[in-house]
């Protein structure tokens, strides 16, 4: 408690009158009420660190209206003609651990958009998005292996890579994993293999597949063509 007229304080409670100068203390604060407002001044400040750090944890795990920006038809040249806040943003999207966002990023760098063309950040960036289960890294990642861009060329590896894309209904990792079949990149040769992955992706409109499956039904015309002919 303390005497507001003399300042005398204590720790222990002498009751109405202080002890020093005989001031009544009715209007003294008393020892308990202090420790009472610190206790809660202390919880408060423990609650408002927790509501921050709740609040950081958030931002950093949910996805927000920016971060789901990314995950559309971004058009790259666009984004960082601004002078580089563009590019910026797409950087802190990338580091904030967005996948589609680290995956335009590797293509900035493959590109050179924005930023020197750099093979290692490239693959860098491709590798973050892939792990993380997006089909474009991964399916960028593959094309890395197999031309040996960034990386030392591995056909195993790439292969591996499209068929995790291609698993996911990445039209252009499938018609990839059908060319890794037909020639044998990485997988034993099968072109049966390679023809299901190609009708796959040619299903979705991928033009290098209904092209490709279309050359192949042509040659099989002219192939009965013959065989009848023959007869």
């Amino acid at each position: 408690m303390k005497c507001k007229k003399c300042g005398f304080k204590s720790e222990i409670d002498f009751g109405s009158y202080c002890p020093h100068c005989g001031e009544p203390l009715a209007n003294a604060v008393s020892s308990d009420a202090a420790g009472g407002r610190f206790f809660r001044n202390a919880l408060f400040l423990i609650l408002g660190v927790t509501l921050v750090v709740c609040a950081v944890h958030l931002v950093m795990n949910n996805p927000s209206k920016d971060d789901a920006y990314w995950e559309g038809d971004v058009d790259l040249v666009s984004l960082c003609a601004d002078g580089g806040e563009g590019l910026q943003r797409l950087y802190d999207a990338a580091e904030r651990g967005v996948a589609a966002a680290q995956c335009l990023l590797g293509n900035c760098y493959y590109e050179g958009i924005g930023v020197g063309r750099d093979e290692a950040e490239t693959v860098k960036w491709y590798r973050k998005a892939a792990e993380q289960g997006h089909s474009d890294g991964q399916m960028n990642l593959g094309a890395c292996y197999l031309f040996g861009s960034g990386v030392e060329e591995d056909k195993v590896e790439a292969a591996k890579w499209f068929r995790k894309s291609a698993e996911q209904s990445n039209a252009d990792a499938q018609f990839l994993l059908g060319v890794c079949y037909y020639h044998g990149f990485g997988v034993e040769e099968d072109v049966d293999e390679a023809a299901r992955w190609f009708h796959l992706a040619a299903e979705q409109g991928h033009e290098q597949a209904i092209a490709v499956e279309a050359e192949w039904f042509a040659s099989d015309d002219d192939e009965d063509d013959e065989s009848e002919s023959d007869e």
